[in-house]
């Protein structure tokens, strides 16, 4: 083995050690976002009869009914599934409401554990300096980790082939 190679698979190592509990982290939550819609403790099923969504002119009506049942969180966003008959609103603490469309009844409250597991997929849980500061160079070493790796492959495979 030559001078670049033993360098370079010296480097190869490094940096692997150096990334691994970055890269285990996104490996492990990509595997969970990726079936999300099967693991209920992620994201809830919806339960609802499949009924049509009369039309609202306003969302007063869902706003009186979350301050009927107490719900004071800040509401980041609605979601209406019209072949379910469902209103899902979402708070900003990850909580969603379920509402029949048809009399605003609660059908469920749900916690959302998907928002939890994209922020640590993409490293901003921890805020945006481990963004930019660990999984940004983790993107990097990870690229330099497949260009050593091709490398260390190429050369080792060339004595053997040719």
């Amino acid at each position: 083995m030559n001078k670049i190679s033993k360098k370079v698979k010296k480097w190869h190592r490094v940096i692997a050690m150096i990334f691994a509990v970055p890269m285990i982290i996104t490996i492990v939550t990509g595997i969970f976002l990726i079936y999300r819609k099967e693991l209920s403790f992620m994201q809830p099923q919806m339960q609802g009869e499949s009924l049509s969504i009369r039309e609202f002119s306003n969302y007063d009506e869902i706003e009186s009914k979350l301050k009927e049942l107490n719900i004071t969180d800040v509401v980041s966003h609605y979601r209406l599934y019209p072949s379910k008959g469902i209103i899902s609103v979402r708070t900003n603490d990850y909580r969603d409401f379920h509402f029949q469309a048809s009399d605003m009844s609660l059908i469920g409250e749900y916690e959302r554990n998907d928002s939890f597991f994209i922020k640590l997929h993409e490293g901003s849980y921890w805020g945006n300096f481990s963004r930019v500061l660990i999984f940004g160079p983790m993107v990097i070493g990870l690229f330099v980790l497949w260009v050593t790796g091709v490398f260390l492959g190429f050369r080792h495979y060339k004595k053997r082939w040719f």
